[in-house]
């Protein structure tokens, strides 16, 4: 699969996943889709005191794909 191809892929089951839970806003969808992949920063003791996304734009369509397809 090449990247474009991918990339439809990618649009087709995010679109589906607006039919399907119409009540959720775009980023949740990505969030619970694997799109978007959190880092969970901690304090010295190993408690959760913040989270960021990571940054993502050198990754191929076709692994983010792989990602979202595993687990939803």
């Amino acid at each position: 699969m090449n990247r474009q191809e991918a990339n439809k892929k990618i649009i087709e089951e995010l679109s589906k996943a607006i039919e399907k839970y119409p009540d959720l806003r775009f980023h949740q969808l990505l969030y619970n889709m694997d799109v978007q992949k959190p880092v969970i920063e901690k304090n010295k003791i190993g408690e959760m005191v913040g989270m960021h996304f990571e940054d993502l734009h050198h990754e191929e369509s076709v692994k983010t794909l792989e990602r979202m397809l595993k687990d939803y």
